[in-house]
């Protein structure tokens, strides 16, 4: 009563009043637009288990992929409020035994449950193989997990296809055969090993790139073969550059006053301050090139319907490259919006 009585009187602070699973509703208060209520496919509360996420979120695109339907779970929010825990969780223990099990993320469970179905499906007469690949995008640069963060990306002519962006990582590049679950998990392992991290003001081990963990699953039965893909995308944070505190300290090579010269620093400074600016404006950059490529989605539909030219500009990341063929045609997409319910969080969490 007394934060609608604040709204009401014209508080302009942004908070997160109320979180209802039942209703799938968030209510908020903020700048510009007072009370809201964002109504949801499904909301997650304090107390919602990496299993209950698992059930709604992963166990539908298992069930795609396996019935030869690609698709994507995207996980966003900003640094610190659980995007990777979601994604990966703690600990590599095997899905199927033990307690520390319940401590694991999508990516293991899904790998699990992939696997586990291809082994059944070999028994029945359908010829089925699983690979997969751990890829960072930094930038415009794609980086290799699984092999030690080599960069990868280009095609043998040395020019980057714009049409099939995700073979362009994955043909003979950066997928790796699985047929075990601790095959999986041991590769899960490694690639986190190769993760940019960077302590930022939000996250003491923040992952400083976008992290994409992508499933191909080939599947052959009378002749006819079929492959199929999922993309498990831990995105990076998308707090505003002052908030994250990448940008605190950053100084010039050389400070002047009045000609005079009054402060310097040295170039190994310089650089690392400026590495960690970068860091934050790419993972702004890939964001903003994803909302863009959403909203050139939408409006496809109705330009078609009219006859005017429709054009998507996934070239304009490769981030968007990697996700193309996850985000239109017949695939399905699933965005997992992790969220902070902290009072000096809500201009975020609303963003």
């Amino acid at each position: 009563e007394e934060e609608a009585r604040s709204a009401a009187c014209g508080d302009t602070r942004a908070a997160i009043l109320s979180v209802s699973e039942e209703q799938a509703e968030v209510l908020v208060r903020g700048p510009g637009c007072g009370l809201r209520p964002f109504r949801l496919g499904g909301v997650f509360g304090l107390a919602a288990s990496q299993e209950v996420v698992y059930e709604r979120c992963g166990r539908p695109a298992v069930a795609d992929l396996l019935n030869g339907r690609s698709s994507c779970v995207l996980v966003y929010g900003q640094t610190g409020a659980g995007k990777t825990h979601t994604m990966f969780g703690d600990g590599t223990a095997d899905p199927r035994l033990g307690p520390a099990a319940s401590r694991l993320g999508l990516v293991p469970r899904v790998c699990a449950e992939v696997i586990e179905a291809t082994q059944a499906r070999r028994g029945v007469g359908v010829d089925a193989a699983l690979r997969v690949a751990y890829v960072e995008v930094y930038g415009n640069e794609v980086t290799d997990l699984l092999r030690s963060g080599a960069s990868i990306g280009a095609t043998d002519g040395g020019a980057d296809n714009h049409f099939h962006a995700h073979r362009w990582v994955l043909e003979g590049r950066a997928d790796v055969p699985v047929d075990s679950v601790e095959a999986a998990l041991a590769l899960i392992s490694q690639g986190d090993a190769c993760k940019r991290k960077a302590a930022t003001a939000m996250n003491e081990r923040s992952s400083r790139a976008h992290a994409l963990f992508i499933l191909s699953l080939s599947q052959s039965a009378g002749g006819v073969e079929r492959t199929t893909r999922l993309f498990l995308a831990d995105l990076g944070g998308s707090e505003k550059l002052g908030k994250s505190g990448a940008a605190d300290g950053f100084k010039s090579l050389v400070v002047t006053s009045g000609g005079e010269e009054v402060s310097r620093i040295s170039w190994a400074d310089y650089y690392r301050h400026r590495a960690r600016l970068q860091e934050s404006l790419n993972i702004n950059v890939g964001l903003y090139a994803l909302q863009r490529c959403i909203e050139g989605l939408r409006r496809r539909d109705g330009l078609r319907a009219r006859g005017a030219p429709s054009h998507v500009p996934f070239a304009d990341s490769r981030l968007t490259l990697l996700l193309k063929d996850a985000l239109c045609g017949g695939a399905r997409t699933t965005v997992l919006v992790c969220a902070s319910l902290e009072a000096r969080n809500a201009v975020e969490s609303i963003h």
